[in-house]
């Protein structure tokens, strides 16, 4: 992994790599703490580096605590935070919206790894040049789209869906993090956007593979509003409409590099095209926590078009249209 280039480190910056702990942590977490520490050791040869640590929050981008340990000492969160140039996270729960907050604030450049482990490495030393590449030519599609069309193949029958993307604009997450304020994800490799969720045409019918189950679920206004089979997703969305919003449609490259499926987002949703269902507000959407009737019902979920992960599903063709 080359942070020097990710992040242009010079010597003059002061990196902060961050690990959460908890009572009861697995192998792989405990695998990460000791990642954290070696990555401590290789980048103070480059630049100030410190190891922080805090209690895990038990959820994801949660606030973190106002009290850190920085190199075993308490600290405040915001004195460490305003002192930093480049924050690296490596915690089991996702960092990512408190970080962009402190991004905002102090204009640290950060790199957020929920649930990194060691199956991810190989997706960290592919070329991130092409990489970068690849995630352009995705994006400056969708800029240049006011919708996509896909077809779906499933249950022996071809399915259509229309993604409205007028007045929105799309994001990617290249692998570069130069400049003050900008919070990316490692492993990278995706552009996204947020389809219209305002009088919005998305529509038509969403092929969804669960535990081995294929079910077709028809979108109206960009909300799931039926499905083929009765279904616990469905029964989630008919108490709680929020959650069948189409969130995402993305297109991730790393299947490319030959990086396979881990059981994680922060990597499979990279691996080809998925489309998210839920709250979209972090992502420039409308749809934020608020929106949904029930605070335990809100959620972001990923599914992911590719053979490994949704063997019954096939994608026919996808159309960009200006």
């Amino acid at each position: 992994m080359d942070l020097t280039k990710i992040f242009k480190l010079e010597s003059k910056d002061r990196v902060l790599i961050l690990y959460d702990a908890a009572d009861d942590m697995g192998s792989t977490w405990i695998w990460r703490i000791g990642f954290a520490d070696l990555l401590r050791t290789d980048l103070s040869k480059i630049c100030f580096t410190r190891l922080g640590t805090y209690r895990a929050t038990g959820a994801n981008n949660a606030d973190l605590p106002l009290t850190i340990f920085l190199d075993g000492q308490p600290a405040a969160i915001e004195d460490v935070m305003k002192d930093s140039t480049v924050v690296i996270a490596l915690t089991e729960y996702s960092a990512t919206a408190p970080l962009k907050a402190f991004g905002k604030k102090y204009g640290i450049r950060a790199a957020s790894m929920p649930g990194f482990s060691e199956k991810m490495l190989a997706a960290l030393e592919v070329d991130y040049d092409l990489l970068g590449k690849k995630v352009s030519e995705k994006y400056e599609r969708l800029k240049k789209s006011k919708s996509v069309d896909i077809v779906f193949q499933a249950l022996q029958k071809e399915y259509f869906m229309h993604f409205d993307l007028r007045n929105r604009v799309p994001k990617k997450d290249d692998g570069v993090c130069t400049e003050k304020g900008c919070v990316i994800n490692l492993p990278s490799g995706e552009a996204f956007i947020v389809p219209n969720e305002e009088d919005s045409k998305t529509e038509g019918y969403l092929p969804i593979e669960r535990e081995g189950k294929v079910n077709i679920f028809k979108v109206e206004q960009n909300k799931i509003v039926s499905s083929l089979f009765p279904d616990e997703l469905m029964d989630k969305i008919k108490e709680d409409p929020a959650v069948g919003n189409i969130a995402e449609l993305a297109f991730g490259v790393l299947s490319d590099f030959g990086i396979k499926p881990c059981g994680r987002t922060l990597l499979d949703e990279k691996l080809g095209l998925h489309i998210a269902l839920g709250r979209s507000e972090h992502l420039g959407g409308t749809t934020s926590p608020s929106s949904f009737r029930k605070k335990e019902n809100v959620w972001h979920q990923d599914y992911v078009y590719i053979k490994e992960m949704q063997p019954s599903i096939i994608i026919k063709k996808i159309n960009f249209l200006g």
